[in-house]
């Protein structure tokens, strides 16, 4: 074990398009610096939205009910395949630091912590990108990461994934939006709230890296522990894991994705042929839209994704239906 201390307390939220590095990321945090991250959380945002049906939180049968419904969300079931870790409601109720949807947030991924003999906790859901303003509303004391990787290797990489964009157009639309949304975030935190690594630099550079991430964290680390850390890091990491896009994508794809976001790529260091993105026609715009679409349905995981969100909205609505008869 690692002989380490945490000068502070508050939530890490690591944000970044998906394979952009955030489970890497967690990972290094979790068994380097002894930071609690289970599988995405991915209900944040969606209960947000819930509140108004609890009614006060600080009536007993409202927040139990709360978290009675955040318990049988399916990331916790990722986390007893992850780490065989089996959400306790009633320890939730317990540890509650406050009766609010923080304070429910707060004891469910603590009790994850403890499970795992740590202090402190973190979240990493790419889904949140679009939602950054919620994150804050709720953690306005938190610290937030966002690990940045070139667009084009992220196209290759969620192209071979069940999930995201199906085409050069829709991964390079959706990388740029995502990477503005971040700039605007980043520009209502102070410093000590917000850090920006790219995943290149953490891969190729992963002493200063790591270094980085130490001190921006308040994390207390021994001198003599570090070095040798940093020297395993390194070692564990696939320093060349980058610039795949050279021969994964053709000339054509090339060109387009520098169309859609070539002035963000350049912004974040990235070479380019052509740094100014270029407005895409409606009818193109739709064609790959379309393509995209045509894509996901092709596919056995968006029909078993959706049903499991159709079964999220029939639980909700059974929920409210049992609350009318009691009334």
């Amino acid at each position: 074990m690692i002989m380490l201390h945490h000068a502070q307390l508050a939530p890490i939220h690591i944000i970044g398009h998906a394979r952009s590095g955030t489970s890497i990321l967690s990972d290094v945090l979790r068994r380097y610096l002894q930071i609690s991250f289970g599988t995405e959380s991915q209900f944040i945002v969606r209960f947000d939205k819930k509140l108004p049906q609890y009614g006060d939180l600080h009536d007993e049968g409202h927040i139990k009910r709360l978290i009675r419904d955040v318990a049988q969300e399916r990331c916790f079931q990722r986390w007893y395949k992850f780490d065989n870790f089996v959400l306790d409601p009633d320890q939730v109720f317990r540890d509650l630091p406050e009766r609010s949807y923080r304070g429910v947030l707060e004891a469910a991924f603590m009790q994850l912590a403890k499970h795992g003999g740590m202090t402190r906790w973190g979240d990493k859901t790419p889904e949140y990108m679009h939602h950054l303003p919620v994150l804050y509303r709720w953690f306005p004391d938190a610290q937030y990461i966002h690990i940045v990787r070139d667009g084009r290797d992220v196209a290759l990489s969620i192209f071979q994934q069940e999930f995201g964009a199906k085409n050069v157009y829709k991964a390079a639309s959706d990388w740029r939006q995502q990477m503005l949304l971040v700039r605007a975030f980043a520009r209502s935190l102070p410093p000590e709230q917000f850090l920006e690594i790219r995943y290149e630099d953490f891969l190729g550079s992963t002493r200063e890296s790591f270094r980085t991430l130490v001190d921006f964290l308040g994390v207390e680390i021994d001198a003599a522990a570090f070095e040798p850390l940093t020297v395993q890091l390194q070692q564990e990491l696939k320093a060349d894991n980058f610039n795949k896009w050279r021969h994964g994508l053709t000339e054509p794809q090339q060109r387009l994705y520098e169309q859609i976001a070539g002035d963000v790529l350049a912004s974040y260091g990235y070479e380019t042929a052509n740094c100014e993105s270029q407005p895409m026609g409606w009818a193109q715009h739709g064609y790959w839209m379309l393509d995209d679409k045509l894509r996901h349905w092709m596919m056995p995981a968006y029909w078993r994704d959706n049903g499991y969100k159709v079964s999220l909205r029939l639980r909700s609505m059974l929920s409210q239906c049992r609350r009318f008869v009691r009334v």
